[in-house]
C-alpha cells in the first residue's frame, strides 16, 4: 500500500513536471520539484517514526 501511494504521488509530479517542461515555465518546475522534495520528506519521516515505535506490535501482527 505504501509503496503504491508513492509510486502514484512520484508520477503525479512527474505528469507536471512534464505539463510545465512543455508550456515553458521554467520557474514552476523548481517549486514542484522543492515541495515534491518537501513532502517526499515528510512521509517518510512519519513513516520512520511509525516503524521504530510501532516495530513490536507489527512484528507480533506478522
Amino acid at each position: 500500500m505504501v509503496t503504491f501511494v508513492v509510486t502514484q504521488l512520484a508520477m503525479g509530479i512527474t505528469v507536471l513536471i512534464a505539463r510545465y517542461i512543455g508550456e515553458k515555465r521554467v520557474k514552476e518546475i523548481g517549486l514542484v520539484i522543492g515541495g515534491s522534495t518537501l513532502i517526499f520528506t515528510i512521509i517518510s519521516t512519519i513513516l520512520l517514526i511509525i516503524t521504530v515505535f510501532f516495530s513490536s506490535p507489527i512484528s507480533k501482527l506478522i
